[in-house]
């Protein structure tokens, strides 16, 4: 089964605003809701820090690239301030 069908993400480029981000709570990290699909995208902690973002706001605009995350899932990775 295609995962990327079933949940409307795929891996690759991608652009959104940050929907919530808490890197004291498991599952340390957040969301951005991606500005193609409007689908949310899990965002870990590591993936921030290795940016050198320090802390996500809300509304925070990031360019990322979309991976599997070896759970069945997707998540942000390569972020990057969005223009």
């Amino acid at each position: 089964m295609d995962k990327s069908a079933s949940s409307g993400i795929r891996p690759g480029p991608g652009v959104g605003a940050v929907k919530s981000y808490n890197a004291k709570r498991n599952p340390f990290g957040g969301y951005i809701a991606d500005d193609a699909t409007g689908i949310d995208v899990f965002v870990h902690k590591s993936a921030v820090e290795q940016a050198g973002l320090g802390k996500l706001e809300p509304g925070q605009r990031l360019s990322y690239h979309v991976v599997e995350d070896g759970f069945g899932g997707f998540k942000a990775e390569q972020l990057s301030a969005a223009d």
